[in-house]
């Protein structure tokens, strides 16, 4: 008698043990702001371009992503790094050098988690001769 009433007891408790984990999960607020180059700037071809960007968050991130890619949506430049902390100041530096003129898409991602979600913030720029 005294087993049934410890497995009954266990059956009963357990869903209340499990529901008030789930109530504990934290919202991570996150965001990316590219400070440098500028929307719609012009660069000439061959230039060195700055790549500035701030990425903060209230929780851990898990690192960052720049992309580049040309009007046809064909990736020219890429590279990440796996860091963690809570803010980023991104100093990075791409070589215009072998472009074509035209629109290149600037893309930062901020890693939230190793599950793959993300924020981001893009500009465009446009090389010209």
């Amino acid at each position: 008698m005294n087993f049934k009433l410890m497995i009954l007891s266990i059956i009963f408790i357990l869903p209340f043990i499990h529901t008030g984990c789930s109530d504990e999960e934290q919202t991570v607020t996150a965001s990316v702001k590219i400070t440098t180059p500028n929307n719609n700037s012009e660069y000439t071809l061959g230039t060195n371009i700055s790549l500035k960007a701030t990425i903060t968050s209230n929780d851990e991130l898990h690192g960052y992503i720049i992309e580049i890619s040309n009007s046809d949506g064909t990736q020219v430049y890429s590279t990440d790094e796996h860091i963690h902390g809570t803010s980023f100041l991104l100093d990075s530096t791409w070589d215009s050098t072998n472009q074509s003129v035209g629109i290149y898409r600037i893309k930062v991602i901020g890693v939230i988690n190793h599950l793959g979600d993300s924020v981001f913030d893009e500009i465009q720029i446009q090389l010209i001769e």
